[in-house]
């Protein structure tokens, strides 16, 4: 996993909307992401200005709890990238880092699970 930062908190937001769903990841309460080397070409891509400030450490990567983020409503539609990323934001105001990764082809409640990111 690779430490980023973004320039200001919109392009966070912007980019953690973009990441959730796309790749695993870790965000701590001090503003840095860590993020997969295949992220850092995806964001790149999306001309989200981030700065790379090295490998992350192992302490940086343990989390507390876990639970699941919706990706689409029950009638399908998809839930906005805005509200993933100020859910995920809060999750981190209150404790301090969160975790974030798609789960693929598991039922939750009779919900595929690819409709989550799993946090933690």
């Amino acid at each position: 996993m690779i430490t980023i930062t973004f320039p200001d908190p919109e392009t966070e937001k912007r980019a953690l909307g973009f990441l959730l769903g796309r790749f695993s990841g870790r965000v701590l309460k001090s503003g840095e992401h860590l993020v997969p080397e295949a992220a850092l070409e995806a964001l790149a891509d999306q001309n989200i200005s981030f700065t790379v400030e090295g490998k992350s450490t192992y302490e940086q990567q343990i989390a507390p709890i876990r639970d699941f983020l919706p990706l689409q409503f029950n009638d399908g539609r998809e839930v906005p990238s805005e509200w993933l990323a100020d859910a995920v934001l809060e999750i981190i105001e209150n404790f301090g880092a969160a975790s974030y990764e798609r789960k693929k082809s598991k039922d939750i409640g009779g919900i595929k699970a690819s409709s989550f990111v799993t946090i933690w």
